[in-house]
């Protein structure tokens, strides 16, 4: 399985919105590669205009982390 934990930070960097935790199964059959898709509803979070940050946090059943952001102007 991968733990996928994701939340919003705001221009200024204080958390806006979530954390929102998802969990996928990986499949058994040699796959490299997981595609998910958070739905993001900015209408939740969008107070000003600037440079939005989403983190993800993923984690696998094997204790192998990661973290990703993702940037995009409002």
């Amino acid at each position: 399985w991968l733990k996928i934990t994701s939340k919003v930070l705001d221009p200024i960097g204080e958390k806006c919105y979530g954390p929102f935790v998802d969990q996928v199964n990986i499949p058994n059959d040699g796959s490299e590669v997981v595609r998910f898709a958070p739905a993001i509803d900015v209408s939740q979070f969008y107070t000003m205009t600037g440079a939005y940050t989403v983190i993800y946090h993923l984690e696998n059943n094997l204790g192998h982390r990661s973290i990703l952001r993702r940037v995009f102007d409002w």
